[in-house]
């Protein structure tokens, strides 16, 4: 979900499984974490928080965050990323103009 205020990502938690809940946050800020409401991870964050990237072109505004969720390892001794997960959100807003001027009459 893309607002005026914040990107919102919701995942069922029947769709996570071998998950390391301390490893549900967006990236690069590890403070910005998910919650829960008993059915799905939320993970919500301001535009202009959590790291989240701002790009502008001539028609749009594109903010850009990742979450990446980091499966449960076995200790084999094998290093492996085999339940790794990698999602990226992306909310594109076009670009408005607003002209906005004051005048005052000339005295005369």
């Amino acid at each position: 979900t893309c607002t005026n205020d914040y990107m919102e990502l919701s995942i069922p938690e029947d769709q996570l499984t071998d998950i390391n809940l301390s490893n549900l946050h967006w990236e690069p800020d590890r403070s910005c974490v998910a919650t829960t409401n008993g059915t799905h991870f939320l993970f919500r964050t301001d535009l202009y928080g959590c790291g989240t990237q701002v790009a502008f072109d001539a028609r749009y505004v594109t903010f850009l965050n990742t979450i990446d969720i980091l499966g449960v390892h076995k200790t084999t001794g094998i290093i492996t990323r085999e339940g790794d997960i990698r999602i990226t959100s992306i909310c594109k807003y076009e670009r408005q103009e607003w002209v906005d001027s004051t005048f005052l009459p000339i005295p005369g």
